[in-house]
């Protein structure tokens, strides 16, 4: 097949910054309560070479207590340091153009009632959302167990809010999922410092949203995995 040389198409989708900045809506998540994480536990001593040659997708999961996810995710994802007012802007593990860093992450506790909670990168905090729609993370959990059987663990769901990077930049979209695909890695790395399992699935987890939001939310899911205490077997 002779090579595409169409520069027109080469280009095509190319992200350009906007010569100025357009209005943007920030979303507001139904919070029911929360509470604080404090300090970071560190993992086990471990060389970061080490990380990286043994990182794989464990499916085999038993569910974790919701302390070591909660700590995992303040490891992966919280902001380091912060800046600006309009968007706001952060240092954190896993990079993200400009800074903006549009994504939450959700962790979607399973059992017969499923409960959903977020992330505040910022706050350092986990927030308990009200679901609109609760038979929707029923699904998502069902869904997964479909995925990965062999996992009785919590589901992370990636949340893209792609009102800010629309707002800088045309052309935006190709960055929310280039920033989804770094974060989950660095999650994932993370877990396997902790000793943590987890397994990325095809699923977007839109059901996640469709819990909190219904219908009426422009964010949409940009990845999920589960999560958990490996099973070893002998």
């Amino acid at each position: 097949m002779p090579a595409v040389t169409n520069s027109r198409l080469s280009r095509q989708g190319d992200v350009r910054p906007r010569g100025s900045m357009l209005p943007f809506d920030t979303v507001t998540w139904p919070v029911t309560r929360s509470f604080g994480l404090g300090n970071v536990v560190p993992p086990m001593p471990s060389n970061f070479m080490e990380v990286l040659e043994t990182r794989s997708s464990e499916r085999h999961l038993s569910r974790a207590p919701l302390r070591e996810v909660a700590n995992l995710l303040l490891v992966a994802a919280a902001a380091r340091h912060a800046w600006g007012v309009s968007p706001r802007r952060s240092l954190r593990p896993s990079h993200s153009a400009g800074a903006i860093h549009p994504l939450s992450v959700l962790v979607v506790r399973s059992g017969p009632k499923p409960r959903i909670l977020r992330l505040d990168p910022f706050a350092a905090r986990i927030e308990f959302l009200r679901p609109e729609r609760p038979k929707r993370l029923v699904d998502l959990v069902d869904a997964a167990s479909r995925i990965v059987p062999s996992a009785a663990a919590d589901i992370l769901v990636l949340a893209a809010d792609p009102a800010v990077p629309n707002a800088i930049y045309e052309e935006a979209v190709s960055l929310v999922w280039r920033d989804a695909g770094a974060l989950m890695q660095t999650i994932h790395l993370c877990a396997t410092a902790f000793r943590l399992g987890l397994c990325p699935m095809g699923i977007l987890g839109h059901e996640a949203l469709e819990a909190v939001f219904g219908d009426s939310t422009a964010l949409f899911a940009a990845g999920s995995a589960v999560v958990g205490r490996p099973i070893t077997h002998p």
